[in-house]
């Protein structure tokens, strides 16, 4: 069976290393809209769309854990998502993703944190681990 590739539209080209490849396809769930495309409507797997449908804890758990099982069990032999979501205040969700996924024998991890609400995306782990402290005003 011929080794996936994940193509990108930079000078990385086709992407064959699956540690980069779980980065970038957590990249294009972010960044994917349900509707992007004619020809693919209905089969992307879009964040965004994920959060408009339902943000109950409960449910939204469930979709986001399916999603990563659809796009990732594309590249991946095995794929073990473990996803939490809390909710905060006024309609804005907490999401903790940590995502295992094997390939020949080899287990690959990724962890996401991401702040959400019905419209979209608010907040990336980034500004939620306080990495740029920039990003607060702070310099």
């Amino acid at each position: 069976m011929a080794t996936p590739v994940i193509p990108a539209l930079t000078i990385d080209g086709w992407d064959t290393n699956p540690l980069s490849q779980m980065s970038k396809l957590f990249e294009y769930y972010q960044a994917s809209d349900y509707s992007q495309s004619d020809y693919f409507m209905g089969k992307i797997i879009s964040l965004k769309y994920t959060l408009a449908r339902d943000i109950r804890p409960s449910i939204l758990k469930d979709n986001i854990e399916l999603d990563l099982k659809n796009l990732y069990s594309l590249f991946f032999d095995v794929v073990e998502p473990i996803v939490t979501v809390s909710e905060e205040r006024d309609g804005v969700v907490n999401i903790v993703i940590n995502l295992n996924c094997t390939k020949n024998a080899q287990t690959y991890t990724l962890a996401r944190s991401i702040k959400g609400r019905k419209s979209g995306i608010i907040e990336y782990q980034t500004k939620l681990t306080n990495k740029y402290k920039y990003d607060q005003g702070e310099l």
